[in-house]
């Protein structure tokens, strides 16, 4: 669908932090943590970790938080987790109930993948979601194409809640939600 100029379609999953949710475990020579800012600031600093350092400094004013999954010293996959509204563009922004956090930003390095690592990242972030008071459930926006991430999304337990797209270019570009699509307190809102 991304073939198409200036056409997204998303999905907006989520994910009840239920006791009865299964653990994800990294696997024998894996661990799972939390990153510092003072990491994630390292880490941007290898292209390879698609993390950039302009972004790694502004998640320290965001207070984010990045769940990674590593290997010895390397970190090899990671997702984030936001408590507040987030950009998922230059003209939108992702906006959720105060009883969520949202995942965003899943990353597997190209030399790690197919190992099903970023099931034990999202482990990680469902254990640190549980962590914070207050919050009840995760959600996430993938784009509807990006087959490999609803995959790992949905192994986890997610579910497709409402779908939204995003037509045209700059400042010409449209929201398109359907009408009754799931939680009113998960919307996509123009900023510009």
């Amino acid at each position: 669908m991304r073939r198409l100029l200036g056409y997204g379609a998303y999905q907006c999953l989520e994910l009840p932090l239920t006791p009865a949710l299964p653990e994800a475990t990294p696997g024998v020579g894996f661990t799972c943590r939390e990153i510092t800012p003072e990491e994630l600031r390292r880490h941007a600093a290898d292209p390879a970790n698609d993390l950039g350092s302009e972004f790694a400094e502004s998640q320290g004013s965001r207070r984010d938080v990045c769940a990674g999954v590593f290997s010895g010293s390397q970190l090899v996959s990671y997702v984030f987790l936001a408590s507040q509204a987030t950009p998922i563009d230059r003209q939108f922004r992702f906006e959720f109930p105060e009883d969520a956090a949202y995942c965003y930003k899943a990353f597997t390095r190209e030399d790690w993948r197919g190992k099903r690592l970023q099931n034990a990242a999202l482990g990680e972030a469902i254990r640190i979601g549980r962590k914070r008071p207050g919050i009840k459930r995760l959600v996430t926006l993938i784009l509807s194409d990006n087959f490999p991430s609803l995959a790992t999304f949905r192994r986890m337990g997610f579910r497709t809640t409402r779908t939204f797209r995003l037509f045209g270019q700059g400042r010409k570009k449209s929201l398109i939600v359907p009408c009754g699509c799931g939680d009113s307190f998960l919307r996509v809102i123009k900023t510009e």
